[in-house]
């Protein structure tokens, strides 16, 4: 992962009332706002041109834009780009990433934490949001599940490169169907114009 954002600040910043639920998070070059775990995305502030995105209207998404945008016309939204969140009552998380173990923190996982019925997200010290199924509390554990996902990526590839290669071949049988048929037909047309 790159470097992150102080996301938790923002969300502060944010903040309505208790009654929105909302996310705030990043990747290495967009902060994104959403209103529930099955929209995550749905305004977008890209880190390096400022620009607000709106994918999915909603009356606090348009808040949540005037309120952004407020943070960027004052210079107060650099605050938030500078650096990770602190780590003060985080507790650490692992994941794999392309062949990596990395240490993460994030807000400690509450059993039943549910909210309106759905899991609630957790972020990590940099933004990012936590799927449960990515980040570990044990780094055996993300080991572990790197090691099977990256397997089921190998089955999987080579998986399309035996469609290829039996793809492939057929095109040669085709193509050569198709030399001798040219074959036939320039023959065709040369013993026709001598005629």
């Amino acid at each position: 992962m790159g470097a992150g954002m102080k996301i938790r600040l923002l969300a502060k910043w944010l903040y309505l009332d208790d009654s929105i639920d909302y996310i705030v998070h990043c990747d290495d070059n967009n902060i994104y706002i959403g209103y529930s775990n099955f929209s995550t995305k749905n305004l977008v502030l890209d880190t390096k041109t400022m620009k607000i995105t709106i994918r999915e209207y909603s009356r606090f998404i348009k808040m949540y834009q005037e309120m952004l945008q407020e943070l960027i016309d004052n210079g107060k939204i650099l605050e938030v780009l500078d650096g990770d969140d602190s780590t003060e009552g985080m507790v650490k998380f692992y994941s794999v990433e392309g062949g990596k173990l990395v240490e993460s923190y994030g807000e400690p996982i509450i059993k039943n934490d549910i909210i309106k019925g759905y899991k609630k997200f957790k972020i990590t010290h940099n933004g990012r949001l936590m799927y449960d199924y990515i980040y570990f509390e044990s780094a055996i554990e993300a080991l572990i599940d790197g090691i099977k996902n990256t397997q089921v990526s190998i089955d999987s590839i080579e998986k399309d490169i035996e469609s290829l290669d039996i793809k492939r071949s057929e095109l040669w049988i085709k193509m050569k169907s198709l030399i001798v048929n040219i074959n036939k037909l320039e023959k065709k047309y040369e013993s026709m114009l001598g005629e």
